[in-house]
């Protein structure tokens, strides 16, 4: 009989376990089939509901400044790399006025329509993509969703780094220019590309501003992205944000207080700059991403917290190569899931998304998991990804946070749920997703550096 009983206790145990990954599967798949639909859905140039719509109408623009051009010119030869602090509605109406507001050619007393304009400026913002229309100063929002990292990986080509505060794309149609310039259409379409570029870059410097500007970009990436007409094609983008050295140790404080077309004010909101990032170079850190359809920012804000800090990344995934996002930025994988060794990173890194469903039921994944807790290394998770740690069995009685949809299934490996942006138990941190990847990232540069 005792024999009996010591047999049936590890079988209930593994059928336990297999239970929860059956739950997760099953949970994590309807809700990720939901989102899939979604975004197919939206590829096909479906844009966001009317009523999701915002028109954001901008502060009207300053004519006279107190720096000169020359100033602007030089100052253009030393430029810092742009923070990710979001613009004040103020500062990105004054760059879309010296783009194109300025620039708008007046018939009589009233502007001609912004339909006869043969150039277009888009900005893409923490909340969106938006269509600047010159003829009223406003803004007109196309698509939500911030995909200002998509963008910066494919004009850099590169999968991290700065990605300003806002992101202006001016694009055109020589077909637009061809009634007028015939065969030269192309040619002065260029030239009014470069026109506007180059007083985008001398506004920002005017402003205290600081930007990277792309003007060989890849159109096809930056088309799909947006999800542009096909007759436009982007010339230019430039990413443009607060300097490091204008927001260190300060607080830049973002007052949007311009109404939307339904005369509804936007809340104000406030973001104060972060501490100084530790150095350690010395440290050595595992990403695990999915192969396909990872979270974009969960991925690119932690390689570049990372990289701020100095810290020896190493990014793997099913098998090394190419990884895709949900928005459709590339990166590539150093390693493949093989060719792990845990004893060499000091900080094991899950990225959440779609993709990261199927390792939650991954025996592969599961033993790295529990490899990297019997090694004590600190392991992190972000959005989906906290439930690879829960299908791994480590976290009973551990506080750890995740999707809210995930809270259950979170709960039922023994975890206690905080529902909170960031939790850190210990060596273990999770995150509720992407909105929060800056304070994910730090928390876990934080804990590397024994804070």
């Amino acid at each position: 009989m005792k024999g009996r009983i010591s047999t049936i206790s590890p079988l209930r145990s593994t059928l336990g376990r297999w239970l929860l990954c059956v739950l997760i599967l099953l949970d994590v798949g309807a809700v990720c089939w939901g989102q899939q639909r979604q975004t197919r859905g939206s590829t096909r140039g479906r844009a966001p509901r009317t009523s999701q719509l915002r028109v954001i109408q901008l502060p009207a623009p300053v004519v006279a400044g107190a720096g000169s051009i020359e100033q602007a010119l030089s100052r253009q030869q030393n430029l810092e790399a742009p923070t990710n602090l979001r613009l004040t509605f103020s500062e990105i109406g004054q760059l879309l006025w010296a783009a194109q507001g300025v620039t708008v050619p007046q018939s009589g007393a009233a502007a001609i329509p912004d339909a006869l304009i043969p150039m277009k400026v888009f900005v893409a913002l923490p909340d969106g993509l938006y269509l600047y229309s010159p003829s009223v100063h406003a803004l007109q929002q196309l698509r939500d969703g911030d995909m200002r990292a998509a963008l910066a990986t494919a004009v850099l080509s590169r999968p991290a780094g700065p990605v300003g505060g806002c992101q202006i794309i001016v694009a055109g149609s020589s077909a637009d220019f061809s009634t007028r310039f015939g065969s030269r259409a192309k040619t002065a379409m260029l030239l009014l590309a470069g026109q506007m570029a180059q007083s985008i870059q001398l506004q920002a410097v005017g402003q205290d501003l600081t930007y990277l500007a792309v003007n060989n970009i890849d159109t096809l990436s930056i088309r799909r992205i947006c999800r542009l007409d096909r007759a436009l094609m982007p010339l230019y983008i430039a990413m443009v944000g607060y300097p490091p050295s204008r927001v260190t140790g300060t607080a830049a404080t973002q007052i949007p207080t311009e109404t939307t077309a339904a005369t509804t004010t936007e809340a104000v909101t406030t973001e104060t700059a972060a501490p100084e990032m530790p150095r350690l170079p010395s440290a050595k850190a595992l990403i695990i991403t999915p192969q396909r359809e990872f979270q974009d920012e969960e991925l690119f804000q932690t390689k570049f917290a990372f990289e701020s800090a100095l810290i020896q990344i190493t990014v793997a995934s099913s098998r090394s190569g190419r990884i895709v996002g949900s928005l459709g930025a590339v990166a590539e994988a150093d390693l493949g899931l093989n060719d792990i060794k845990i004893e060499d990173y000091d900080a094991i890194v899950f990225i959440g998304g779609a993709g990261a469903v199927p390792y939650a039921s991954n025996a592969q994944v599961q033993n790295l998991v529990r490899q990297a807790v019997a090694e004590k290394k600190i392991l992190a998770a972000s959005g989906t990804a906290a439930l690879i740690l829960a299908s791994a069995d480590v976290v009973k009685s551990a506080r750890i946070t995740g999707m809210p949809a995930h809270q259950q299934l979170l709960a039922l490996a023994g975890a206690v749920y905080t529902g909170t942006a960031v939790e850190r138990d210990g060596p273990m941190i999770t995150s509720a997703g992407p909105l929060v990847a800056p304070q994910f990232a730090r928390t876990i540069v934080e804990a590397l550096a024994g804070q």
